[in-house]
C-alpha cells in the first residue's frame, strides 16, 4: 500500500485551476480554530488560518499549503456527519493520511468540496471500467457489485412470520378456529333455504304449518350462531395471543440492536424517532398480524365457501 509521504507532493502545473474551498473551523481536539482545504484539478491542498481572498490564485495556495496531495486513483475522502460535529478523512486505501473537524454549521461547504474531489478524481481515472454510485460518488468495480438484499413487501411480510415460528402450534389451532368460525358462518344459509320452502312459504299461502317443523330449523340457525361466535371469540383470543408475544420479541430484538449501535448513530438521529420505531411501529405489526391478516384469509375463505353454497 502506498504510503503518506507518496501523496504528500505535488509539481506545479501551469493549467492548474481551483475547483472548490472551504474553511475548516476545528482543529484536531474538536477545538476552534482555523484552517481550509482546497482542490484543484491536480491536487488537494490543506493549511492553517484563514485564505486571504476567495479567489486565490493557484501559485499562492501552494506557497499557504502546509500539505498538499497529488490526486490519484488511491485516494478518497470519507465524510462522516453529525448533528455538532462533522469529520473529514483523506484515505488511501485504509490508511488515513489526514483527518479534518468543523462544525455542522459548514457542512455544505466541505460536502461541495468532497464532491468537486470525487469528479475530478473520477475524470481521471475515466478510461478504467468504473460504475459510478450517484449516492454515494464512488467508484465501484463492475466485479465487485453486489446484488441487493430483497426488501421488498413480500420479503419484509416472511420476515416478520419468521417470528412466530416457536409458536406454531398456537397458530395452528388460531388457523383451525378460522376455519371452523368460516364453517359455522355457513351454516344458516344451508337452513334457511328450507325454512322458506317448508315454512314460510306455505304460511303465506294461507295452509297450516306445524310449530314442530319450524322449530328445529330456528334452533339450528341460533346454534349456528352461537357457535361461530364462540369460535371466533376464541380465534380472536388465540391470535391477539400469539401476535402480542411475536410483538414482544420485535421488541427485545430491536432493542437489543438498537444497544449494539455506536453513539454516532444516536447522534444522527432523533430520540422520538428511535422510540416510535420500538413502541408505535411494532404496535402497527401487531394490529396486523391480529386482525388485518386474519380478516383477510376469513373473507377470502368466506367467499369461497359462499360461492360452493350457491352453486350447490
Amino acid at each position: 500500500m502506498a504510503s503518506a509521504e507518496s501523496f504528500d507532493s505535488v509539481n506545479s502545473n501551469p493549467s492548474e485551476i481551483l475547483l472548490a474551498c472551504c474553511h475548516i473551523n476545528l482543529d484536531e481536539q474538536a477545538k476552534f480554530g482555523s484552517g481550509w482545504l482546497a482542490v484543484t484539478t491536480e491536487a488537494l491542498y490543506s493549511g492553517k488560518g484563514l485564505l486571504p481572498v476567495e479567489q486565490i490564485a493557484v501559485d499562492e495556495l501552494q506557497n499557504l499549503a502546509q500539505h498538499q496531495w497529488s490526486l490519484q486513483k488511491e485516494l478518497c475522502l470519507t465524510l462522516t456527519t453529525r448533528p455538532t460535529i462533522g469529520q473529514l478523512e483523506l484515505r488511501a486505501g485504509q490508511e488515513v493520511l489526514q483527518c479534518w473537524k468543523f462544525s455542522a454549521g459548514i457542512t455544505p461547504e466541505v460536502v461541495r468540496l468532497k464532491d468537486c474531489f470525487e469528479t475530478r478524481c473520477e475524470h481521471l481515472t475515466h478510461g478504467e471500467k468504473h460504475a459510478f454510485n450517484p449516492k454515494k460518488n464512488t467508484p465501484v468495480s463492475l466485479q465487485n457489485v453486489s446484488k441487493k438484499t430483497s426488501t421488498g413487501s413480500l420479503a419484509a411480510l416472511i420476515r416478520v412470520l419468521r417470528f412466530a415460528a416457536p409458536y406454531w402450534w398456537v397458530v395452528v389451532i388460531g388457523t383451525l378456529l378460522a376455519l371452523g368460525t368460516t364453517f359455522a358462518s355457513l351454516v344458516p344459509p344451508y337452513l334457511t333455504m328450507p325454512l322458506v320452502d317448508k315454512v314460510l312459504i306455505p304460511h303465506q299461502s294461507g295452509e297450516h304449518v306445524p310449530l314442530g317443523i319450524a322449530i328445529p330449523y330456528l334452533a339450528g340457525l341460533a346454534a349456528a350462531a352461537v357457535v361461530a361466535s364462540l369460535l371466533g371469540y376464541g380465534r380472536t383470543w388465540i391470535l391477539a395471543w400469539v401476535s402480542e408475544r411475536i410483538t414482544a420479541d420485535l421488541r427485545i430484538r430491536t432493542y437489543a440492536h438498537v444497544q449494539s449501535l455506536s453513539l454516532d448513530f444516536f447522534a444522527t438521529r432523533r430520540t422520538g424517532d428511535l422510540i416510535s420505531r420500538i413502541g408505535s411501529d411494532t404496535e402497527r405489526l401487531n394490529n396486523y398480524l391480529s386482525i388485518s391478516l386474519i380478516d383477510f384469509f376469513s373473507n377470502i375463505l368466506l367467499v369461497l365457501f359462499t360461492a360452493i353454497v350457491l352453486f350447490t
